[in-house]
């Protein structure tokens, strides 16, 4: 790619997103025809091999593929208000919509979909300094959006390489709202002790001096979520409240209020966290390399480098030997759950119950 200046990798980076996303536009249904078109089933027999719930490729009268997953009521409303918001922010989104579709052995299935869009296959590398300039400046500007929106679970395969440039896009939201409790982004984030965003790499990387970055497009990004209209978020609330109601799993008005809140407390103060939070991470870069004063104390320290390790060795070890084993036993549970709950009171698991 040759050497960049970070505004031409910035630039670079907008050409290839409005490229994709009118691309996608002229190709594909929006999300208000994915609620609606027909669709069947794919006859070729495969299923996708990712994520722990029942998923189906499906295809509609064009030959147009689209990828559908089952998910709990919350998660499929969590998605649309997430894809709402962004696409308010105008952030590269793909279209996404809620179904209910008859699955083979496991009959009406709520879920989300999205069609199956072309892209370079595999990951990221798990050595950030084989990111290109332009993977490493798309994953610091979603971080300001994965965070106000409180969509934690950022690992490896949540992920696809787009275009000609590779660009990361993450393409699963629906775990949004259950991470809003933190008051500032940590390069620690994690939503539990095995899943570790793969971007955390990135800022440990930084403050370690082993590669340099600019925050620039992240601080725009942080400015652009705080200059969204209040009643973005509360309008988004609603379709979230009515979604959900809608599915049989209504969420009570205090928890709805609470969630709203944070979502608007972490959007109207964003531009001040992240600044605090690039400011924070080069203070850190400069007293790992020596170069400006120890600002924390010594438990803290070894704190952060106990954490440094263990997520090192979460996304570089576990993801792969525990991670994804897991997620694929509980997509397999999912599957046979599914199946038993269509063969009714016959079923061979009941009439074994039933058996003296």
């Amino acid at each position: 790619m040759g050497m960049l200046s970070n505004r031409s990798i910035r630039k670079r980076l907008r050409r290839s997103w409005r490229a994709w996303s009118g691309d996608l536009a002229t190709r594909l249904p929006s999300a208000t025809e994915l609620a609606q078109i027909p669709v069947e089933i794919s006859s070729d027999g495969k299923t996708p091999g990712a994520g722990s719930r029942p998923q189906r490729v499906v295809r509609d009268a064009l030959g147009r593929r689209y990828f559908f997953k089952s998910a709990p009521p919350e998660q499929i409303a969590a998605e649309l208000l997430s894809f709402r918001i962004r696409s308010a922010g105008g952030r590269p989104c793909i279209p996404t919509a809620h179904r209910e579709l008859d699955l083979p052995g496991a009959g009406r299935t709520h879920g989300l979909i999205q069609p199956i869009l072309e892209h370079r296959g595999g990951c990221l590398p798990l050595d950030t300094s084989r990111w290109t300039p332009i993977q490493i400046e798309a994953m610091q500007q979603e971080y300001p959006w994965e965070w106000v929106l409180g969509n934690a679970d950022t690992h490896l395969d949540q992920y696809l390489l787009l275009g000609e440039d590779h660009v990361p896009l993450n393409i699963d939201w629906d775990h949004s709202l259950l991470h809003l409790s933190a008051a500032s982004p940590s390069r620690h984030d994690q939503p539990s002790p095995a899943v570790v965003p793969i971007r955390n790499l990135l800022f440990s990387d930084y403050v370690k001096g082993r590669l340099r970055l600019g925050f620039w497009g992240m601080l725009v990004q942080a400015r652009a979520i705080e200059k969204l209209d209040d009643e973005v978020i509360r309008s988004s609330f609603e379709h979230y409240r009515r979604e959900r109601e809608a599915l049989g799993y209504a969420c009570s008005g205090d928890e709805l209020a609470r969630l709203q809140e944070n979502v608007l407390r972490r959007k109207r103060g964003c531009a001040e966290t992240f600044a605090a939070f690039a400011h924070n991470l080069r203070l850190e870069r400069d007293e790992a390399l020596r170069i400006g004063s120890t600002r924390r104390a010594m438990g803290e320290r070894v704190a952060s480098a106990a954490r440094d390790h263990w997520q090192r060795f979460a996304i570089l070890h576990l993801h792969d030997a525990a991670v994804r084993p897991w997620l694929k036993a509980k997509r397999a549970a999912s599957n046979v759950s599914a199946w038993l709950s269509t063969r009714g009171p016959t079923s061979w698991l009941t009439r074994r119950r039933r058996d003296p």
